[in-house]
């Protein structure tokens, strides 16, 4: 018996890509009537007051929220609690070098439904509980940049009881 063996190549092209790592501190605000959007909390400065907030992290652990009440069913229940929107801000360098880049946002394990501005201007939303939420940002010229990110945890999709790729021990930003 003759055998036939087929090999194929495999080519990888390498581009030098550079990243801004945005983890560390940030502006939080809680939006619990989700009134941000129509306050322009997008646009305008947050309260010399607002909370800052480890990021990546939830809520829970920077201490935000309400006392929970009422123990969440065949899950972690987070004390202090919080449902609805959170505003997210900080600003960031973008060095001389990188001019003529294309920015990329990436959040893993966002909980539930984001939206993105960069300098005021809206770059998109993502709904998803399974895939990271992916925001093409583009280019951004050298110098300070502010990037507002709004999460809402609240349930956008009837799930049942307990979605398999959903839980509460879950949330990070």
């Amino acid at each position: 018996m003759k055998r036939l063996i087929v090999m194929f190549a495999c080519v990888a092209f390498t581009v030098q890509a550079a990243t801004i790592d945005l983890a560390g501190k940030w502006q939080v605000m809680l939006d619990q009537t989700d009134e941000g959007a129509n306050n322009y909390h997008h646009k305008e400065s947050f309260p010399a007051n607002t909370p800052v907030i480890q990021l990546p992290g939830a809520l829970a652990d920077a201490g935000l929220g309400a006392p929970a009440t009422v123990r969440d069913r065949d899950m972690l229940t987070y004390s202090p609690k919080f449902v609805g929107s959170a505003w997210y801000r900080r600003t960031f360098e973008v060095p001389a070098e990188l001019e003529d880049s294309h920015f990329t946002l990436l959040l893993e394990r966002v909980t539930w439904l984001s939206r993105v501005w960069v300098d005021g201007r809206y770059v998109g939303v993502q709904d998803s509980l399974a895939a990271p939420h992916v925001f093409e940002v583009g280019e951004l010229s050298p110098g300070t940049h502010t990037i507002t990110v709004m999460v809402n945890n609240e349930e956008q999709h009837r799930l049942g009881t307990q979605g398999h790729s959903y839980c509460k021990n879950m949330q990070k930003l």
